[in-house]
């Protein structure tokens, strides 16, 4: 099951919820109780491919200079 992101239009809580695909929009804010909630654009993490020793590999992610 995936975990999908909220935002309650009635309090602006943020939440996360980890509900079937087909359960995802009958979520409701715990905080307040409304049925007044937003599914929010989540980004992913996905692997990289492996590097090789030289150099720092962190992936570029840094100003090392080294890329």
């Amino acid at each position: 099951m995936p975990v999908y992101e909220y935002v309650c239009t009635e309090c602006g809580d943020r939440f996360e919820r980890l509900v079937r695909y087909a359960d995802a929009d009958g979520v409701f804010c715990e905080r307040c109780g409304s049925r007044s909630v937003r599914r929010l654009v989540s980004l992913i993490a996905a692997p990289r491919p492996a590097r090789s020793s030289a150099g720092c590999g962190c992936g570029g992610a840094c100003s090392c200079g080294t890329h």
